[in-house]
């Protein structure tokens, strides 16, 4: 499989299908005319492939470290925490050669050698800065949708916007487009808190999701928003935290053990994470061991990326673990089913679009906006009010493996029939409808990693603008 992860390009409004990756998903889908491929999950990703035991590190891992002197006076969270970070450096992202069906970013499962890249640059120079780069704009306003063409600041929206920040630094540099610089982070929280925005906590999210509570009523804000921020970067204790307190906001911190044990000078450590927590500025969550694509994982290495990442952070953290996100915003099916039965109530994906009370049937796949670099104050507005359409169910389903020529249908109530559009790369795909349900068939594509990006865009009965994401993979990469 390739490990392409550029972003290549920003896709719109409707329902699209490309390549998705960073904490976004890799984006390089492009529509040929090859043959239609066949295939399903290779044995790796099979259940006979799972394993009974929940040990934090694998085998290759402890004969890797069997050697390194105090190792085992060390208690368990910090060997397992120091080791990891060592051998893997501090995510995926530092070590480029990784391959898919490998227990981590360079071990196997069974054992054999090891090599380690521990440091970023030297893994970006081996790689040309491989690091997945946002595009500028991961929203749909381009060329489908303008920021125009969404709901006035006027009209009153009916869901919850969940917000996804990465770096927050002063300067020109822009971290591939992650960066939002600390001037238009205030801009943003100014605004939040000039139209009534509040945060909402954990617990109130998961409530209302669920439907126990309605925004209004019983401590839960009228107009929340959920701010999160990725990754356990060092501005988000050094800027964001600070500006947060200013405007009386609050946020989840979304942390993968490994890089809070890695001494590197843009990430913060256990002891500055602990601090936010205890201050009252943040709560934490998961997001995984080491940030791998998940979807690319043995069961085995699925099954301790959700679990032993929970039980070290509940270990070195005055937190109780309950949401996840997944790293480069990549899923499918096999993946959801882990996050459930690893206990987390709620998981997020990088997919635009409001959440909407009572969507506990989507707790899973949740949206959240990623805000970025290239996101102006008129643009960020907008985004706060991108609606999914309510009711809405696809087959197959989000996370599903799929191939050319397959059929899907979409359940689309009290919406325009003339406005729903469905496209692939950028071209329009014919709809048969039959009253609320439209259908058709995916046509070729093109894919290197094999993510799939499947967007909707319609218009409500009143005009409403609508849009939801979803993400298929390709059964001939899986």
């Amino acid at each position: 499989m390739s490990a392409t992860r550029g972003l290549s390009r920003r896709i719109t409004i409707a329902l699209i299908i490309i390549i998705s990756g960073g904490c976004q998903a890799p984006n390089d889908l492009s529509v040929g005319d090859r043959p239609a491929q066949t295939g399903g999950l290779p044995e790796t990703h099979s259940a006979a492939t799972a394993s009974a035991a929940d040990a934090t590190l694998t085998e290759s891992e402890q004969h890797h470290f069997a050697d390194r002197s105090g190792l085992q006076q060390m208690g368990p969270d910090q060997a397992v925490t120091e080791s990891l970070a060592q051998l893997y450096g501090a995510s995926t992202w530092e070590n480029p050669d990784w391959q898919p069906g490998r227990a981590g970013p360079s071990a196997s499962a069974t054992g054999g050698a090891a090599p380690t890249i521990a440091n970023a640059q030297q893994a970006e120079k081996a790689r040309g800065n491989s690091r997945p780069a946002p595009a500028a704009d991961q929203g749909p306003a381009s060329k489908f949708m303008s920021a125009a063409d969404l709901p006035g600041a006027e009209r009153a929206i009916a869901g919850i916007p969940v917000l996804c920040y990465h770096q927050v630094e002063p300067g020109e540099k822009s971290y591939r487009g992650f960066n939002v610089s600390p001037e238009r982070f205030e801009e943003q929280l100014r605004y939040l808190k000039s139209a009534g925005y509040r945060s909402l906590s954990q617990a109130q999210l998961i409530d209302v999701l669920a439907g126990r509570a309605r925004p209004g009523s019983g401590g839960v804000p009228e107009r929340g928003v959920f701010l999160t921020f990725d990754d356990g970067l060092i501005s988000h204790y050094r800027i964001v935290a600070p500006l947060l307190k200013r405007y009386g906001f609050r946020g989840t911190l979304f942390l993968y053990p490994t890089v809070l044990s890695s001494n590197k000078k843009a990430y913060m450590n256990w002891d500055q994470v602990r601090e936010l927590i205890q201050d009252g500025v943040f709560e934490a969550g998961s997001h995984s061991l080491y940030h791998p694509f998940l979807p690319e994982t043995t069961d085995r290495e699925l099954k301790r990326q959700m679990r032993a990442s929970r039980k070290l952070l509940e270990e070195k953290l005055p937190a109780q673990i309950r949401v996840f996100a997944y790293p480069f915003g990549v899923y499918d099916r096999r993946v959801i089913a882990a996050a459930d039965a690893a206990g987390y109530e709620l998981a997020f994906t990088i997919h635009t679009g409001l959440v909407q009370s009572g969507e506990k049937d989507n707790r899973l796949t949740l949206n959240r906006y990623m805000v970025t670099r290239g996101d102006d104050l008129k643009r960020f507005q907008s985004y706060l009010r991108l609606e999914a359409p309510r009711g809405m169910t696809l087959q197959p389903a989000d996370g599903s493996h799929v191939q050319p020529g397959e059929r899907f249908t979409l359940h689309l109530p009290n919406v325009r029939g003339d406005s729903v559009r469905v496209r692939l790369g950028g071209r329009d795909l014919e709809l048969k409808q039959t009253g609320s349900v439209f259908s058709g068939r995916l046509p070729q594509y093109k894919s290197s990693r094999g993510y799939l990006q499947l967007e909707v865009r319609a218009k409500a009965r009143d005009g409403r603008r609508l849009f939801q994401r979803f993400l298929y993979l390709d059964a001939a990469k899986f």
